[in-house]
């Protein structure tokens, strides 16, 4: 997979998030879906280029106000328990990300599949960015810039990054911390995989890296990337593998899924 995706060159001044995706697209190829990396990589018409540029790119302008593909910053935060964004009032990660990825789908039957790909990407910003726990937290101070630093300094995320054991079809169930009814999520749901990535982000806020409250917030940051990676990565293939047995009418036949069960787990 490594030399028909990564092998694009990404020309943006921060490639974290499009080599995010390249490194879930190589983990749902050795998990036997290997019909993704091939769709990405070919153009999908005369004259249009391939998938992947686009993809790449919806997934770094996210982030970037001067684009068309902007999210606004207050949405790339998603609460695990009250499901609100920012500071707890704004629109959450999870509802941005519904509204993104039924655009693409609807894009892609319009056989604007350029375009889909570009409003995949941008949905893939959102549920990588929960899997930073404070974005499930919803704070933007209190270690939230030491810990992305950490992760993006050198590409150090890559030293957690799995090889294998994508997240395809999953049922998890999460209960809360006091009284009240548990989440019960599941993978047919495009706003449950921005849940599932805060429920398990969010307990290493409160109980490592909460820079105000835990000085010793850095001292953590291994054994939360070493949790927090893998995730993100392996259940980003599922997502892009979701996304595309939507999309297309005959998901590619010879492909084995690959099974991945999430039980709500702390750390």
């Amino acid at each position: 997979m490594r030399t028909t995706v990564s092998d694009v060159s990404v020309l943006w001044a921060a490639p974290d998030h499009p080599a995010l995706v390249a490194a879930a697209v190589d983990v749902a190829a050795a998990d036997g879906h290997t019909y993704l990396a091939r769709l990405i990589s070919s153009p999908p018409g005369e004259g249009r280029p391939p998938l992947v540029s686009d993809l790449f790119r919806g997934s770094l302008e996210a982030d970037y106000p001067a684009t068309a593909g902007y999210v606004l910053h207050l949405s790339h935060f998603h609460h695990p328990w009250t499901h609100r964004g920012y500071a707890g009032w704004c629109l959450s990660a999870a509802r941005a990300l519904e509204r993104v990825f039924q655009d693409g789908l609807t894009l892609w039957r319009r056989d604007r599949r350029n375009e889909a790909a570009y409003e995949l990407g941008r949905a893939t910003h959102l549920l990588v960015d929960v899997w930073i726990p404070h974005h499930a937290a919803g704070v933007a101070g209190c270690g939230h810039g030491e810990f992305e630093g950490w992760l993006a300094d050198g590409g150090r995320w890559r030293d957690f990054a799995p090889g294998s054991g994508g997240r395809y079809q999953w049922q998890a169930v999460f209960h809360p911390p006091r009284a009240g009814p548990p989440h019960v999520l599941d993978w047919r749901s495009p706003a449950d995989w921005v849940d599932l990535a805060a429920h398990e982000s969010f307990p290493w806020y409160e109980l490592y890296l909460n820079l105000c409250r835990h000085p010793e917030a850095r001292d953590a940051f291994p054994r939360a990337a070493a949790h927090l990676v893998p995730g993100a990565v392996r259940y980003l293939a599922g997502f892009l593998h979701y996304f595309f047995t939507l999309a297309l009418d005959d998901p590619f036949p010879g492909d084995r899924p690959g099974w991945g069960a999430a039980r709500g787990r702390e750390p």
